[in-house]
């Protein structure tokens, strides 16, 4: 008997309710992430961390 066909007999597949049990569980304790606190699309900063040309961070305004 190989292992692929023992690991199926020894440990059958989840039931619909602990599947569905298990789905509640994760969603309720899952962390909720965190609101970004800087959330314009303007923002001053290039990705790279340079400030676009012209803006008030750059001193070109």
């Amino acid at each position: 008997m190989n292992e692929y066909v023992r690991l199926i007999s020894v440990r059958p597949l989840a039931s619909d309710e602990e599947v569905a049990a298990i789905s509640a569980a994760i969603v309720t304790l899952w962390p909720t992430p965190e609101p970004t606190r800087h959330t314009s699309r303007d923002s001053t900063w290039r990705f790279s961390g340079r400030p676009k040309v012209g803006s008030i961070a750059s001193g070109n305004s």
